[in-house]
């Protein structure tokens, strides 16, 4: 099991989240661009995964979003 396996991002994913955790080491705001479909939303529950300490907002275009969010976090 790896680090990733909770959430279950890809390989793409996983990249991409290293180098988000890495910049909020020190910046404060951090964005992904990747095309639509290719897990961003993932990215953003792994992060609130491991900061279950910190309050986690999230701003979504769709209630369908939303609702996929939520259901992987069941």
């Amino acid at each position: 099991m790896n680090e990733f396996d909770k959430v279950g991002l890809y390989e793409h994913n996983a990249e991409s989240y290293k180098k988000v955790r890495d910049a909020f080491k020190e910046n404060n705001v951090v964005g992904i661009v990747h095309a639509t479909g290719t897990g961003k939303s993932y990215n953003a529950l792994q992060l609130a995964y491991d900061n279950k300490d910190l309050k986690t907002v999230w701003v979504v275009p769709k209630n369908a979003i939303k609702e996929h969010i939520l259901k992987t976090i069941e």
